[in-house]
């Protein structure tokens, strides 16, 4: 008795565009009252600053707008005031500002690099980064993901109780 199958596998290869080296997003919701000495009623207002690291991932424009957008909303802010979208005519990112909030891309190891915005605070506004978005990772020009095929096809004869495969070919394939 002989039987001839195909066998196919598909996998997929996640290369992250967001690691410890691009995933910082550093926002103000406005200004706090800072008292100077504790013995006095003198206070000052003063900037406050959050900074959000983004968990390694392969995000796209929107997954790291809506994650921006949860972290914000989760620290009690508005999460209206800032909106990260995507021009789809030119793909460049665009960031919206409303109110008292600012959005530093200054900090070490910004998201800027992916965004494509300049290393600078940007205030209330609306602003078009300077280059098409990098969502594909730096790494050697690799894609977001790949996918790698595997083929065999597998010979099997079987005589009495007993069985013999044989792979006949093996394919492994970039996709």
């Amino acid at each position: 008795m002989r039987w001839l199958w195909s066998i196919s596998r598909r996998i997929i290869i996640i290369i992250p565009n967001l690691s410890d080296e691009n995933n910082v997003f550093r926002y103000s919701p406005g200004f706090v009252e800072v008292s100077r000495r504790s013995d006095e009623d003198d206070s000052t207002r003063q900037r406050q600053w959050v900074e959000v690291q983004i968990p390694e991932g392969s995000y796209d424009l929107i997954d790291i707008a809506e994650t921006i957008k949860i972290v914000i909303k989760r620290n009690g802010h508005n999460d209206e005031s800032i909106k990260i979208t995507a021009n789809t005519n030119t793909l460049k990112s665009v960031l919206e500002i409303k109110g008292d909030f600012q959005v530093d891309f200054r900090a070490r190891n910004s998201i800027s690099s992916v965004l494509r915005f300049q290393n600078q605070v940007y205030e209330e506004g609306i602003y078009e980064s300077d280059s098409v978005v990098n969502i594909l990772s730096d790494l050697i020009n690799k894609f977001n993901s790949r996918e790698c095929g595997c083929d065999w096809l597998v010979l099997c004869e079987w005589e009495n109780a007993k069985h013999n495969l044989q792979f006949l070919s093996k394919c492994f394939t970039w996709i």
